[in-house]
């Protein structure tokens, strides 16, 4: 139960870019200002920074090199993030992702600030191989045991992570706290948030034939979202009525980010690139299939969306994944870089409009009933509570 400690409380959230923290972790910041808590966000500047403002969120640029987690070729944003801290004075500082989190736990010691780190997938570090990647982990891991060890408070989305770093000693279980996902609102992304006109305007307008099967993907256009098992896959399915569509930008901080040869080559296995898109909604209204190939993710906020949207799931058996779909029920799990297997799975549902419908409608109500917004938000607001409570 909550009390009145959320106000006057000083929050400072911290990510690697300012897209994660408006797309991702507005919700959970308003719901703080609505309490009377001061909210900061800090990460690199960008076009969604001085968004913050109308919604009673101060904004404070931080610097920080995403391509690399080691603390040494960090140091310069750890104390940068330390004297941010010093400025703000915040009573809890929340850092999203594994390098804010690293960075924000080797910041505070020696303070008396809280710390909540959330890990919300465990990116490249942990889907690549190779001797070079397999040290690259272990230096890593070295350096978030004492970070994880600054934290009151480490939370995960699925829970394959939180056994992983649990069973590997990096921090003990009564600090791991799985909060599934980033939640969703159902209420704005719903089956009935356009009209059958407005979707069949809107296919007309983006050049989708009236008759074909969408299939959608809503992604950063990196390798490890799986979008070449998605091109494989438009490649074996050409001669069905279907159109692939794929919503979202490469990702130039991102070492799987594609070249502009390897976008020319999704082009030609038929796959439509439509870049970053404000509003996802009307894509989603438009689809009949929804797929993501990831090959590791914490808990997919565009799967979710796609769910509460009514559409039926293709993903893969998968850490984050796996947690969205219940196999037969409101989609499908296919095996992580298996092109045919993910073309199979989406076939079977281009084939069977009454199993669309069916599955569309089980993934509304697990949407509704397991990944609400409203649910999410609440569980962050209790932990925050009690840790203001317990350390007062």
């Amino acid at each position: 139960m909550e009390t009145d400690v959320l106000r006057k409380a000083r929050f400072l959230f911290l990510a690697n870019t300012d897209f994660n923290l408006y797309n991702f972790r507005l919700p959970l910041m308003k719901a703080l200002v609505s309490k009377g808590a001061e909210v900061w966000a800090v990460a690199p500047a960008g076009e969604f920074s001085r968004r913050f403002a109308k919604h009673g969120i101060h904004f404070k640029s931080w610097r920080i090199n995403r391509r690399t987690l080691n603390p040494f070729s960090g140091f310069s944003a750890i104390r940068e993030l330390r004297r941010i801290c010093e400025e703000v004075s915040p009573d809890v500082v929340h850092a999203f992702t594994l390098r804010p989190a690293l960075y924000a736990g080797l910041a505070l010691y020696g303070t008396k600030v809280r710390f909540v780190a959330s890990i919300t997938g465990l990116g490249n570090l942990y889907l690549e191989d190779g001797i070079k990647w397999r040290l690259a982990r272990r230096g890593a891991e070295f350096f978030l045991r004492r970070a994880f060890a600054r934290a009151q408070k480490v939370i995960f989305q699925n829970r394959d992570d939180l056994e992983y770093f649990v069973k590997g000693g990096m921090l003990s279980g009564k600090k791991s706290v799985l909060i599934r996902g980033s939640g969703v609102d159902v209420r704005k992304f719903c089956p009935g948030m356009f009209s059958s006109e407005e979707i069949r305007r809107f296919r007309e307008k983006e050049g989708l034939p009236e008759d074909a099967v969408v299939v959608l993907m809503v992604a950063r256009v990196i390798r490890a979202k799986g979008v070449f098992e998605f091109a494989e896959a438009a490649g074996r399915l050409r001669k069905s009525k279907t159109v692939f569509v794929l919503v979202g930008d490469p990702d130039p901080g991102n070492p799987s980010a594609l070249t502009e040869k390897e976008l020319s080559f999704l082009r030609e296995q038929g796959v439509v690139l439509c870049g970053f898109q404000e509003d996802v909604r009307p894509w989603l209204a438009a689809a009949d299939i929804y797929v993501l190939p990831s090959y590791r993710e914490g808990l997919p906020v565009s799967v979710l969306e796609a769910m509460a949207c009514g559409l039926p799931v293709v993903t893969t058996d998968v850490a984050g994944c796996r947690e969205t779909v219940e196999p037969g029920v409101n989609g499908f799990l296919v095996p992580p870089r298996d092109g045919r297997a993910l073309a199979e799975a989406i076939g079977r549902l281009v084939r069977d409009p009454v199993l669309r419908r069916r599955m569309g409608e089980a993934s509304r109500r697990k949407a509704e009933e397991e990944f609400s917004l409203d649910k999410v938000v609440q569980a962050h607001l209790e932990l925050y509570n009690g840790l203001l409570t317990e350390l007062s």
